[in-house]
């Protein structure tokens, strides 16, 4: 307990605050000057003898670990009471004490072997309308009891818009902003009262460019690629502009506008990127869904060639397979690149986020699709194919048995219809869930809604070999990003 109580101490000293300046100094944890990573550049030394003894030096007295944090290090949440119900059946790894909040809740129902369906908390603790911290969320099609655990995480108190992951760490950002490099540094923010473009830096929010908007009017939307390289922009003028996203000399992410794309006739709703596909998919209010080509900026096709019911509000495209999802209220498409359409589904409620899971088609997994909803739920979809072979062959008074063989293949029609079937609900958030972003492994799924709060879903327990971990297997972590 008391390392858990001065962890975050030891890493100011190492990796933090302390580690160099004023604050070194005050903590008495100075070393010598060599030993800081820049201090010196060895290339830069022309007299052979002072560079061989500056490397002698540094071998000598070792090296400082890299600065990591410029602000103090926030203490580890330390919960004082561990609920007696939840610790006969934790895991070695799950026996932090739980949050007082959680400490009057009932255990939970223990699974039912004769029982196929899934475990269902007490019904007081499942509305998401209560306004109580007190809930139990719950799984769907869960057949054992689930593991609470507190995990600390950075408190934003706006909606949560974007959800990054780096170092198994994630960082959300709020509405309105992007990270605009890998290493999360740095963020793109738009929507201010100038309409311009802001570059700020995301440890000291320090705005470190500023840059006129080329739209003529208030930028509804905006995508950058996985690469950090191109960022499109969508505005209330029904332009999407394409832009190169290049350093400076200082390392400051300036915005050069590329080209305009001018075929909608109402204001940009949604615009999302893949560059492995080289496309942009963008939406509009005019009830149209765009596909445009990345490498040409040229339009490709409009997805149907026919009007939506509504605006497409969010869109999503898998850079594995190639499928686009595109979410009209509570109705979501599934198409294949070349904008043939697979599929629709009504989910019953306003989809207001959705992510294609990066997994090759050939692995066999419950999650083709994963949507977050007005009412907090998010869900996860499977892709169903049937396959049917429909005979008209009629019947003929043919004497050659191989004529009428052949004719019967020629009029066997094969049809293919697929469908999506809903697999987990994942109940925790109260209010819209915006943002869904997975880790690289597939192993957690963050979320974050509109209050800023964000949810941690992820495996702990071993899973079958070939299966998708988190998708097989899944506890629960709560996280409350709320300011």
């Amino acid at each position: 307990r008391r390392v858990r109580e001065h962890l975050h101490e030891w890493i100011d000293l190492i990796f933090g605050v302390k580690q160099q300046g004023k604050e070194a100094e005050d903590a008495l944890n100075v070393f010598y000057f060599l030993t800081y990573e820049g201090s010196v550049d060895i290339d830069a030394i022309t007299d052979e003898v002072e560079r061989l003894s500056t490397i002698s030096q540094i071998n000598n007295f070792g090296q400082t670990p890299k600065q990591l944090f410029q602000k103090p290090h926030p203490r580890r949440s330390l919960p004082s009471t561990l609920s007696s119900s939840f610790s006969t059946t934790s895991t070695s790894s799950s026996t932090t004490a739980l949050p007082a909040s959680f400490s009057s809740l009932p255990p939970p129902v223990p699974p039912s072997s004769s029982s196929s369906l899934a475990v269902q908390p007490p019904s007081s603790t499942l509305s998401p309308a209560s306004s109580s911290p007190s809930f139990l969320p719950y799984l769907a099609n869960q057949l054992h009891p689930y593991t609470l655990l507190p995990y600390p995480e950075k408190e934003i108190a706006e909606p949560v818009g974007q959800i990054k992951i780096l170092y198994e760490r994630s960082y959300p950002l709020s509405v309105n902003k992007l990270f605009a490099r890998k290493t999360l540094s740095k963020y793109i923010g738009w929507k201010y009262p100038d309409n311009c473009f802001r570059v700020v830096a995301a440890d000291t929010e320090k705005v470190l460019n500023v840059q006129e908007s080329t739209h003529d009017g208030p930028i509804t939307c905006a995508c950058v690629s996985d690469d950090c390289k191109i960022l499109v922009t969508g505005g209330a003028d029904s332009v999407v502009f394409v832009h190169k996203l290049v350093e400076d000399s200082g390392g400051v992410p300036r915005i050069k506008t590329i080209k305009g794309l001018c075929e909608h006739e109402g204001a940009i709703t949604c615009v999302c990127v893949s560059r492995p596909y080289s496309l942009i998919l963008t939406g509009s209010e005019d009830r149209t869904c765009i596909l445009w080509d990345l490498n040409r900026v040229k339009y490709v096709r409009t997805l149907g060639n026919t009007l939506f019911d509504q605006p497409v509000t969010r869109a999503a495209i898998n850079d594995v397979t190639g499928y686009i999802a595109t979410c009209c209220g509570m109705v979501v498409s599934v198409w294949n690149i070349n904008g043939d359409l697979l599929l629709t589904r009504n989910c019953l409620v306003q989809i207001t986020s959705c992510l294609f899971p990066s997994i090759p088609e050939w692995v066999d997994t419950t999650a083709f699709l994963i949507t977050g909803h007005r009412d907090g739920d998010i869900k996860i979809w499977e892709r169903k194919i049937e396959v049917t072979n429909d005979n008209n062959a009629a019947s003929s008074s043919s004497s050659s048995s191989l004529s009428s063989s052949l004719t019967s293949s020629l009029s066997t029609t094969t049809r293919t219809k697929n469908s999506l079937n809903l697999t987990r609900v994942l109940q925790a958030h109260q209010s819209p869930v915006l943002a869904i972003t997975l880790s690289a492994d597939n192993k957690r799924l963050f979320s974050g809604d509109q209050k800023g709060k964000v949810y941690m879903w992820s495996s702990e327990s071993p899973v079958e070999e070939g299966q998708n971990p988190l998708f097989a297997k899944i506890t629960f972590h709560k996280t409350m990003l709320s300011g």
